[in-house]
C-alpha cells in the first residue's frame, strides 16, 4: 500500500503511528467489533480468520485494520497473534485525518480496500 505514496507522506504516517505489543495467541480484534485502529505488523505474525476460515497470515511489514476504518464497518475478520507482536498502530481519528488530508494516501487505501475486499 505505501509503495506509491512519497516520501513526504510516509513521514506524516510515520509520526502518527505507535507502538503496541501483544502476547502470543492473542486476539488482536474479533469479527464484528468496532473498527477503532489501522495496524502494521512491526514483529510477528498473525493469523486472519473469517467465518472460522483462516483467510491470510501476515507477518513483518504487512497491515490490515483499514477496511472497518475507510468502509466505517464492523470487523469482518478475526485477527490472533501466533507468535509474540509488535504492531505500529494508527487510531481511527488519525487515520481518517491522514485520508483527508493526503489524496496520495487515499488513493493507496482505496486501491487496496478494493483489492482485498474482492479477494474475499
Amino acid at each position: 500500500m505505501f509503495q506509491h505514496v512519497s516520501d513526504p507522506v510516509l513521514q506524516r504516517v510515520a509520526d502518527e503511528l505507535v507502538f503496541e505489543r501483544k502476547e502470543e495467541n492473542g486476539v488482536v480484534f474479533e469479527e464484528g467489533a468496532p473498527g477503532e485502529k489501522f495496524y502494521i505488523v512491526a514483529r510477528g505474525k498473525v493469523e486472519v480468520i473469517r467465518e472460522g476460515k483462516r483467510l491470510a497470515v501476515l507477518t513483518d511489514g504487512d497491515f490490515f485494520g483499514e477496511i472497518a476504518l475507510v468502509r466505517d464497518a464492523p470487523r469482518n475478520a478475526t485477527v490472533r497473534t501466533l507468535v509474540p507482536c509488535l504492531f505500529l498502530t494508527l487510531t481511527q481519528s488519525r487515520f481518517q485525518k491522514l485520508l483527508n488530508e493526503e489524496e496520495e494516501l487515499r488513493s493507496a487505501i482505496a486501491r487496496t480496500v478494493t483489492a482485498r475486499l474482492e479477494a474475499i
